[in-house]
C-alpha cells in the first residue's frame, strides 16, 4: 500500500471530518418522483437518452482526441462520473442504467476517478 495514498486527510479524512458526513438517504417512491421531477425542471427536460449520449459522446471524443500516454483533467458532477463508469463497465443500457442507479447517488460530486485507456 502507498503510505502517501493512506495518509492523504482527502482520501481518507479525519474523525472531525467523518463526523459531519451524511449518507445518502434512501428515498420512498413518492420522494423519488418529487426528486425526478425537480431534476426535469433544473435539467431544462433534458432525458435520460440525451444525457447520456452527451456523457459517451464526450468520452469518446476525449478518447479519440488525446495523444497516447497523456493526461487529462475532467472536471464535471457525479452523475456523468457515474454514467461514465456504467458504460465502461456494463454491457446493454439496461445493466448499465442499473449500474448508473447504483452509482449516481454515491457519488455525490466529489472523488478522482482513472481511466486507464489501451494499456
Amino acid at each position: 500500500s502507498d503510505p502517501d495514498t493512506a495518509n492523504n486527510p482527502l482520501i481518507f479524512p479525519p474523525p472531525e471530518i467523518q463526523e459531519k458526513i451524511y449518507a445518502y438517504p434512501n428515498l420512498t417512491p413518492a420522494e423519488e418522483r418529487v426528486m425526478q421531477e425537480a431534476m426535469a425542471k433544473v435539467t431544462g427536460g433534458v432525458t435520460f437518452a440525451d444525457f447520456t449520449a452527451r456523457v459517451e459522446g464526450a468520452l469518446t471524443r476525449l478518447v479519440d482526441e488525446l495523444p497516447r500516454k497523456a493526461t487529462a483533467v475532467v472536471l464535471t458532477s457525479g452523475g456523468p462520473i457515474a454514467w461514465a463508469a456504467a458504460s465502461l463497465l456494463a454491457d446493454g443500457d439496461r445493466s448499465r442504467t442499473d449500474l448508473w442507479l447504483r452509482l449516481n447517488p454515491v457519488s455525490i460530486n466529489t472523488g478522482t476517478s482513472t481511466v486507464v485507456c489501451g494499456g
